[in-house]
């Protein structure tokens, strides 16, 4: 089965290795709030990123600090 110009939104281990061994495009959770930053889709990454987590989405203080940069915006303390 073939979409031409779809991407696969995939924060599973195993299906991004089986995506990536079929040359399927993919992006995480985290890649589509960056983009929906940039694009001006959203008002801010970080409140999203905040009820990611509140809801129990596990995400490591370095990945959060880097993403948190990429968005440009300040994670309240």
């Amino acid at each position: 089965m073939k979409t031409p110009g779809a991407t696969v939104v995939q924060d599973d281990a195993s299906a991004r290795m089986a995506a990536r061994s079929l040359n399927i495009p993919l992006i995480g959770t985290l890649g589509v709030i960056v983009r929906a930053k940039h694009r001006n889709l959203i008002p801010s990454g970080s409140m999203v990123l905040q009820e990611l987590i509140s809801t129990g989405l596990y995400l490591g203080e370095d990945l959060v600090r880097t993403i948190v940069k990429q968005l440009s915006e300040e994670w309240p303390a």
